[in-house]
C-alpha cells in the first residue's frame, strides 16, 4: 500500500532532516554524497559517487 499524502510529508521531513546531518562538507559532495528517495511504500537511502574508471560517470549504491 503506497503512503498517503500526510505520511509523504511526514517522512519526506524526518527523512531530510537525517540525510542532511550526515552528508559530508560541501567541498567533498562531489566526491561522495548521500541522498534518498521515495517510491510507494518504501524509502531508500543511497550513497552518490563517482565511477572509479569513470569518473565523469555517477553511480548510486545503496545503503538502507
Amino acid at each position: 500500500m503506497a503512503f498517503t499524502e500526510l505520511e509523504i510529508k511526514r517522512h519526506e521531513k524526518i527523512t531530510s532532516d537525517f540525510i542532511e546531518k550526515r552528508r559530508p562538507p560541501v567541498a567533498v559532495r562531489d566526491q561522495v554524497d548521500l541522498s534518498y528517495r521515495m517510491s510507494n511504500n518504501s524509502i531508500e537511502i543511497f550513497e552518490i559517487r563517482p565511477l572509479w574508471n569513470k569518473p565523469d560517470r555517477k553511480i548510486e549504491e545503496p545503503v538502507a
